[in-house]
């Protein structure tokens, strides 16, 4: 793996040194470049490869403008060591030649106009294989770091976020814009005008702030490996933990109240009721959910006591791990989910129902919950302050816990995590699979009435 390490040695002399570049490829390359950018090596952190946080002897545009050169002499390496002729013997006078004569001749670079960072940024989301939603995720993300540079402008004009720029401290600047982005909303309204967004700003949470620099990340990664940098601004940078309470759902019972509750005079909530509880059936996320098709019904009849029966399966690959490993998931229909499938088997087009707009089944839901009776109050961890609450269920009622649903009973009824790992998508012994199946005080005295004596 191509690698380039600096080195600032100062002199006894002087601490004002030359940067030197070291280019690295396994054991066969190992050869060193001297430039003329000059650096105090006295403010150089050698173990993080950029100037000391603390930094208050240099200038933010003095700092910037050698990050930058740095980052051009790091381009011009690669460039040189990507092009160069088959079977060059590569030696530090090799690599002075090049980057000299390519200094001298910047036209020799050849290829397309480098992308800015957010053109880059854009270029993944479109290019990326993932869902619709979560690319509308990334675009949030894409506004919020857009109006970050903005308001970094109303201070430094020369400012500007950048694969150069990008590093540990700017991270951690990054984060702390974000963590305040609601308040800013309020004294700086012209930079929300700039790049709107669609939802009103709202203080971020611990868990908010790790899923935007898990994206932040994946970018980044993404970046290194079609080097358009060469800098990991994540290797000295502590990302914030995800935190989560202990995973609620409905029982049985409260699942069944809801779909035998009486919603006849209000058929639009009578509808998404019935989606939601075949997803309570099948267990899918609501990203595979949008997706199903009336083909992604499987019916097949057989004969039992001279009697035709039918029986029905959904099949899919989880959109989350299409990428990666995907896999079909296989999941048996109940009466239930047969049934609301006959039901609306003839309604609209292709989509096995019709669906609307994420949010808007989730607000849907509460309404429903509410309406259902479905008050039972629930111990959950505030997203954004991180503190213990007491909720209705109506109030915290979504789609993922039609998920938690048909996990947590199907764990709770059999106990065999690799079967219900194989009707959810879950991966064994998944991290995630381990804070559905938490065991309750019923599975408690089940199990101990079974070494009780008779």
């Amino acid at each position: 793996m191509v690698n380039i390490v600096l080195f600032v040695r100062p002199s006894k002399k002087s601490q004002i040194t030359k940067v030197g570049f070291r280019l690295i490829d396994g054991r066969d390359v190992n050869v060193f470049y001297t430039s003329d950018i000059l650096v105090d090596a006295r403010l150089w952190d050698q173990k993080r490869q950029t100037f000391k946080s603390n930094v208050k002897l240099l200038s933010e545009s003095d700092r910037i403008h050698t990050l930058n050169e740095i980052t051009r002499i790091k381009e011009l390496i690669l460039f040189a060591y990507n092009n160069r002729e088959p079977n060059i013997k590569v030696t530090s006078k090799w690599l002075k030649s090049e980057l000299d004569y390519l200094q001298k001749n910047p036209d020799e670079l050849k290829g397309e106009p480098e992308k800015t960072f957010f053109e880059s940024f854009e270029h993944f989301i479109s290019t990326h294989k993932i869902t619709e939603h979560r690319k509308e995720n990334y675009r949030v993300l894409l506004r919020s770091l857009q109006r970050y540079e903005k308001f970094k402008q109303l201070k430094n004009r020369k400012f500007k976020l950048s694969f150069q720029t990008l590093n540990s401290d700017m991270l951690r600047d990054i984060e702390d814009y974000l963590r305040n982005e609601h308040q800013y909303y309020i004294d700086y309204p012209e930079l929300f005008k700039l790049f709107p967004d669609k939802q009103k700003q709202r203080r971020r949470g611990d868990n908010t702030i790790a899923g935007l620099f898990s994206k932040i990340r994946t970018f980044t990664k993404w970046a290194i490996k079609r080097h358009k940098t060469i800098t990991d601004p994540f290797n000295d940078y502590i990302p914030v933990k995800e935190e989560y309470g202990t995973p609620f759902y409905l029982t049985i019972e409260e699942r069944n109240q809801i779909y035998k509750h009486d919603f006849s005079s209000k058929p639009n909530l009578e509808l998404q009721r019935d989606i939601f509880i075949f997803q309570c059936m099948v267990g899918c996320r609501i990203g595979d959910l949008y997706k199903f098709t009336k083909k992604s019904i499987d019916l097949q009849t057989y004969i039992e006591n001279g009697e035709t029966k039918e029986i029905g399966m959904i099949g899919y690959i989880a959109g989350k791990t299409k990428k990666g490993d995907p896999k079909t998931i296989n999941v048996p229909l109940t009466n239930i989910s047969l049934n609301i499938y006959k039901k609306y088997k003839n309604v609209g087009g292709e989509k096995l129902f019709p669906f609307i707009s994420m949010q808007k089944y989730n607000d849907t839901l509460k309404v429903i919950f509410k309406e259902a009776g479905i008050d039972r109050l629930v111990t959950v961890l505030n997203p954004t302050t991180n503190d213990v609450e007491r909720k209705h269920l109506y109030e915290v009622a979504s789609s993922h816990i039609a998920r938690r649903t048909f996990i947590g009973n199907m764990y709770k009824k059999i106990g065999d995590q690799r079967l219900v790992s194989s009707m959810s998508g879950h991966i064994p012994n998944s991290k995630a699979f381990g804070r559905y199946a938490e065991v309750d005080e019923e599975m408690k005295i089940n199990a101990i009435r079974k070494i009780d004596l008779e």
